[in-house]
């Protein structure tokens, strides 16, 4: 009996060790280049999450961080090369902002290594990227969008719109005393 314990004990040991290596070292290939990153990709909660920096800058895009002291959160903003709403995250909530609409990831951005790492298929979708994932070599291929001129650029982005979250967070931006209660509350 004690055997077939540490026997089953062990091999629950290693199939929790392949499946945390299957998962580390994800790489990322946009618009055909192979682009390495200053902290290592993961996967959480079946996301590849990447430095929010990297992906932004690899586009063309503006990244800008920041720390509101009155109520105690970092966030991260970042504007795409052609459009003048910037996505805002608030790091450790899964609802973002553009403008005044809510958008919900499913994995709210954190900070690892001291880097922003966000959802790449959430930031993909902002920025209007095609995203293919091979489970074999642990790829994510992105290839940017061309845009027509009349094609909308929220196109693949509206799945994520939160209605009641938009709600509560108009409400936060409408109320006189800007609690902090009220402002997670929108984010959670």
């Amino acid at each position: 009996m004690k055997k077939k314990l540490t026997v089953s004990l062990l091999c629950i040991a290693l199939m929790l060790f392949v499946n945390v290596f299957a998962q580390g070292g994800v790489k990322i290939v946009v618009n055909g280049k192979e682009v390495k990153t200053d902290v290592e990709c993961y996967i959480k909660n079946g996301r590849t999450m990447v430095p929010v920096r990297f992906i932004a800058e690899e586009l063309g895009a503006e990244v800008n961080y920041g720390k509101d002291e009155e109520h105690n959160f970092s966030y991260v903003n970042v504007s795409a090369p052609d459009d003048q709403l910037a996505l805002s995250m608030t790091v450790g909530y899964p609802v973002a902002t553009i403008s005044e609409g809510t958008y919900r990831s499913d994995v709210a951005p954190e900070i690892k290594d001291g880097r922003t790492m966000v959802p790449l298929r959430f930031i993909s979708d902002y920025l209007n990227l095609d995203v293919k994932w091979d489970g074999e070599t642990n790829t994510v291929n992105l290839t940017s969008k061309k845009l027509g001129p009349n094609e909308d650029r929220y196109k693949n982005f509206e799945k994520y719109f939160d209605d009641k979250a938009a709600e509560k967070y108009s409400k936060w931006l409408t109320s006189k005393n800007h609690s902090n209660e009220q402002f997670f509350e929108a984010l959670k």
